[in-house]
């Protein structure tokens, strides 16, 4: 019975190729669309290069003073945050840190070459799985004595030194500095804003005498399996909540007198943009204002696909009428048009899937992220299953179920009423 339905829908399809082509095009467009924004959103809230896979690991990037009269002072970590509060907590494995986004220029004979530094601790190293293709990261050693070192990525090394060229042990100068290349790491997609540098340094300057809470580091803090993450963020409110009394009695901190911060996912830093910096990150909101946008901007092809469908069916009047008059149901008929709908929101479906990889090539060839890597994932495959699955359900069901209660008698004078 399924295969005459999918042959019917078929014919169906070729006979009436101008409403076959609006179809796919409103399909195929909305369906691609969301694909390229779901891949982008998923690149900034997923597991990404130079993350490790297992997602092991919370972000803390962001502290909230304020003096309990509304005035709020929000900010990255300090230094001395980092290395005296959150690297002696006991439920994490290891602690890295890393401050990004400060620029430096290198100098390639009389022409100039911009790199974005990011200053990191050496178990930064351990904390992410960066890809070496060649040398190593620097030591503990080397960050405790000032070492003029650096790692730099593959495109940095072949700007500066050569396409291909050798860079460990050579040296590469910006306007004060020179500093010796001890490794060179993977490109690191633009797309990972907490990660992304062409050239990183080890933090070689810890002010000591800094009690400052306010800098521009965040920790990344790693656990030994998912299950230590809610002892990580347990501890860490532990910690923070602690902070929080002994602030309100310190001179330093006359001003700000209250403080407040989480350990979080990358989606959970991402929903703060949403959210009060002070409390929880809104997870909620940030999922529920995605769903509804993407709900309203399936709303309208799929109202466009029902008004279409009844057209298409009403023109099948007669072709009702004499299935029920051969015996067919309200059920079988429901079904036959169900199925054709869904057929051709799956082509449809296809076509959106080219279109969104043909546009995620165009972006990573187009430079517009840098260093992007946008293959759809598996995840956002199913999602666009699902997507498709309920295009077709949504915009054939209910004219499908109107046609298939027409009387026979007027079903077969054409009566569409």
């Amino acid at each position: 019975m399924l295969a005459n339905y999918i042959k019917i829908a078929w014919k169906v399809l070729l006979r009436n190729r101008f409403f076959t082509f609006v179809s796919l095009f409103g399909i195929s467009l909305t369906i691609g669309i969301l694909l390229v924004l779901a891949t982008l959103f998923e690149q900034l809230t997923g597991h990404h290069y130079p993350e490790k896979p297992s997602g092991h690991s919370l972000l803390v990037s962001k502290i909230n003073l304020n003096d309990g009269r509304g005035s709020n002072y929000v900010g990255n970590l300090s230094y001395f945050y980092v290395h005296n509060y959150i690297k002696k907590m006991q439920s994490p494995k290891r602690v890295g840190m890393i401050a990004s986004g400060t620029s430096l220029t290198a100098f390639i004979g009389d022409k100039k070459l911009d790199l974005r530094r990011a200053i990191t601790c050496e178990d930064f190293w351990d904390v992410m799985d960066f890809s070496f293709v060649e040398g190593r990261p620097y030591s503990a050693e080397e960050v405790a004595q000032n070492a003029k070192v650096a790692v730099i990525t593959r495109a940095t090394r072949d700007a500066y030194f050569g396409t291909d060229v050798p860079a460990t042990g050579k040296y590469l100068e910006t306007y004060n500095n020179r500093f010796q290349v001890i490794g060179v790491v993977e490109n690191i997609s633009q797309s990972q804003r907490y990660y992304y540098g062409d050239l990183f340094l080890p933090y070689s300057e810890p002010l000591a005498s800094d009690q400052g809470f306010i800098g521009s580091f965040l920790a990344v803090v790693e656990g030994e399996s998912r299950s230590d993450l809610s002892k990580i963020r347990e501890e860490y409110q532990a910690l923070v909540g602690r902070l929080d009394t002994e602030i309100k009695k310190d001179p330093i901190f006359d001003t700000y007198n209250h403080m407040s911060s989480h350990a979080v996912s990358k989606l959970e830093d991402v929903s703060y943009l949403f959210s009060d910096n002070s409390k929880s990150p809104a997870v909620g909101i940030v999922v529920g204002l995605l769903g509804g946008a993407m709900f309203l901007f399936m709303l309208l092809p799929a109202v466009n696909l029902v008004n279409l469908n009844s057209s298409r069916i009403m023109e099948r009047a007669s072709e009702i009428g004499v299935r029920k008059a051969f015996g067919a149901n309200v059920g079988q008929l429901t079904t036959q048009f169900i199925i054709e709908n869904i057929l051709i929101t799956l082509i449809g479906g296809a076509i959106g899937l080219g279109v969104a990889l043909g546009v995620l090539e165009i972006i990573e060839s187009t430079d517009v992220i840098r260093y992007a890597q946008l293959g759809l994932r598996f995840n956002v495959f199913v999602f666009a299953i699902l997507i498709c699955l309920f295009f077709g359900i949504l915009s054939g069901a209910l004219p499908a179920w109107r046609m298939s209660k027409l009387h026979i008698v007027n079903a077969l004078k054409g009566i569409r009423s």
